[in-house]
């Protein structure tokens, strides 16, 4: 049947003498999987039936082929590889199975198969309540029994866990993709997590993209320094040496967005980074340096998404230190810092963002050897949802994480993980990335 636009229910398509089982659309192609079963000798045979057909009705494609056993279809997915098929395998338990048909032969021929993941005998534990599928081609499975949604990729081999019970799921079932934001029904509730593969990069001062782990060519901005990535998947840039910020829409035009150069007794204040808040303020830290490089001006400004202005506030420092990355933390701002023009030193601060002068309340500068001071050299961090922060330490090729009050909680990847020179890192889908020099290290992390 067909449900028109004034609610009223008509008939499309005639598609056999037995009921569909399920149904999906691609391309503006609609596939339909229709399925009966016999019994003969207390044997089982599974009769499946396949239809392609246009947007009109018209059937383009069929397909014709019987199995022995009970495999009942519960959901397809249209992939460009072949139909993603979720089967549930047992008449008398809830188990299934997923499997990948090859659509183009006549018979449908299984390319590849997939049956669960825990335990000893995964395939015994399998009871899938939904899967959907990606812009990439990735299949994402709804596991009932172990209360966790995962990946898996083209070939169906698993790649990684997105939520489980940590993030409150019990008994989810259908799942589907929406927005960029994953849907999940669990009980009378439910879950919407974002879902993204897309992730925006900085190399060599150009912004570019990587797409399902692959960077793209193209460049949609030069000599860039920072970025926000806004929840309506427009992108703020920040350029350098430049007095204003650059919003990238989605169209990929390229428009400006604020002017935050300050200006107060002929001492000119440009911004060296920004961050957003949970609350959508962005904290823009503007920053200036005397002539003979002993001393710093600083300034920090909150703006909303629209580019407003909310609040401002500026203070010296009889210190050269210059930022170099900023997060936001609740009510206080996590500001990483170079601390001399000379060499390549960093310290971390925690600053009390309600006062007027967001006075330093704790710092980190470093953790190895007698005067660790001396040594930290840090390219990047970044902070989970809990506030631990997690630091890029430079010339002990290590990632290791802090607590709130900037105290050393522990390792978590090194030399022995192959890094090197770790820099940029950033968590992105419950995964740490980690820049270090001409590649990115993917670690799961939750």
């Amino acid at each position: 049947m067909k449900l028109l636009p004034n609610k009223r229910l008509v008939r499309f398509a005639d598609v056999g003498s037995y009921s569909p089982d399920c149904i999906c659309i691609r391309d503006d192609i609609i596939v339909i999987y229709i399925w009966s079963v016999t019994v003969k000798y207390n044997e089982y045979n599974s009769r499946n039936h396949i239809i392609w057909m246009n947007t009109d009705g018209i059937v383009t494609k069929r397909s014709l082929f019987s199995e022995i056993g009970w495999k009942r279809p519960c959901s397809i997915h249209s992939l460009e590889s072949g139909l993603c098929v979720l089967y549930r395998v047992n008449a008398n338990h809830n188990l299934h199975a997923i499997e990948l048909l090859e659509a183009k032969s006549d018979k449908c021929n299984k390319l590849y198969a997939f049956n669960g993941i825990y335990g000893l005998n995964p395939q015994k534990n399998f009871e899938c309540g939904g899967m959907c599928v990606d812009k990439a081609g990735n299949i994402l499975v709804s596991d009932y029994r172990h209360h966790s949604v995962y990946i898996l990729d083209k070939e169906l081999r698993y790649k990684n866990k997105l939520f489980d019970s940590k993030n409150g799921l019990d008994k989810q079932t259908v799942i589907s993709l929406l927005n960029e934001h994953i849907w999940v029904a669990d009980g009378n509730q439910i879950f919407i997590f974002k879902y993204t593969n897309d992730a925006w990069v900085i190399v060599d001062g150009k912004l570019r993209k990587i797409v399902d782990h692959y960077l793209e060519d193209d460049v949609y901005a030069d000599t860039v320094v920072g970025i926000v990535v806004l929840k309506d998947s427009c992108v703020l840039v920040l350029n350098f040496n430049e007095s204003y910020i650059m919003k990238l829409l989605t169209t990929r035009r390229l428009v400006r967005f604020a002017d935050v150069l300050y200006i107060d007794r002929h001492i000119y204040y440009y911004p060296y980074g920004f961050s957003i808040t949970q609350d959508d303020l962005l904290v823009i830290y503007l920053w200036s340096e005397s002539g003979k490089r002993k001393q710093g001006y600083h300034s920090i400004v909150w703006l909303n998404t629209d580019g407003i202005m909310i609040c401002q506030t500026s203070f010296n420092e009889k210190v050269w230190q210059k930022p170099c990355s900023i997060y936001s933390l609740e009510s206080d701002l996590c500001i990483l810092y170079r601390v001399n023009s000379i060499s390549k030193r960093h310290r971390i601060d925690i600053l009390e963002a309600t006062s007027s002068k967001c006075k330093s309340q704790y710092d980190f500068k470093g953790i190895y050897g007698l005067s660790p001071e001396t040594n930290f050299e840090c390219k990047g961090m970044c902070v989970d949802n809990a506030g631990h922060l997690f630091i890029s330490d430079f010339r002990h090729h290590s990632v290791y994480v802090l607590y709130k009050e900037l105290k050393y909680k522990k390792t978590l990847f090194d030399e022995r993980n192959g890094l090197d020179e770790p820099a940029s890192i950033a968590l992105f889908n419950n995964h740490l990335w980690v820049s270090d020099q001409n590649q990115i290290f993917i670690f799961q992390y939750s």
